[in-house]
């Protein structure tokens, strides 16, 4: 009994303690339903406060401390575009490259868009896109996102779209599906 101190448990023979959790026990066995849409609604008001949440952090936000490296991005994006640090990789088929970079003008705040190397096969080109925005920014998600729109109109595979911000891209976006399908899964299983 020692080990309970201060609250030393005594010996009582009235059944006072707990009375209010047999009544919450005795209600819910009673009312099933409606305890069950109680909690289902309490749940719901409870979500409703991630809405809107930002998941993942820019290239900047992920130092906690100021560095060097991140000292030297700010300074990268004082004098040249904030996309230079992270370029956007796009691999395309030679003969439609000079078409895409055309049509590619059309997305907003890309600066410029180079054919930089080609496959040693001849086939392939490897094009560097320079963002006017931050990298992981939501803009620059954007971007990525309208440049395979326009890279689906070459055809499946004749267009991919790469680099370090699609990375993170494709991150959100897996993680946005597992979301979805761990949480209701997750629900299933509580309920069982």
């Amino acid at each position: 009994r020692r080990a309970f101190w201060p609250f030393v448990p005594q010996q009582t023979t009235s059944g006072t303690q707990g009375r209010w959790w047999r009544r919450i026990a005795q209600y819910v066995s009673n009312r099933p339903v409606i305890s069950l849409l109680a909690g289902l609604g309490v749940l719901a008001i409870l979500t409703t406060g991630l809405w809107g949440t930002s998941t993942g952090l820019t290239q900047l936000e992920k130092f906690t401390t100021k560095s060097e490296s991140a000292l030297g991005l700010e300074k990268l994006s004082d004098h040249f575009d904030p996309g230079e640090a992270q370029p956007i990789v796009i691999v395309a088929e030679k003969q439609i490259a000079h078409s895409f970079i055309e049509s590619a003008q059309t997305v907003d705040g890309l600066s410029r868009m180079a054919v930089m190397d080609t496959s040693n096969n001849g086939e392939l080109v490897k094009i560097r896109a320079i963002s006017e925005f931050s990298p992981g920014s939501a803009q620059s998600l954007q971007q990525i996102v309208e440049l395979r729109k326009i890279g689906e109109g070459f055809g499946e595979s004749n267009v991919l779209i790469g680099g370090a911000v699609a990375t993170d891209l494709d991150a959100q976006q897996g993680n946005q599906e597992d979301l979805w399908f761990v949480i209701p899964a997750v629900l299933v299983v509580s309920l069982l």
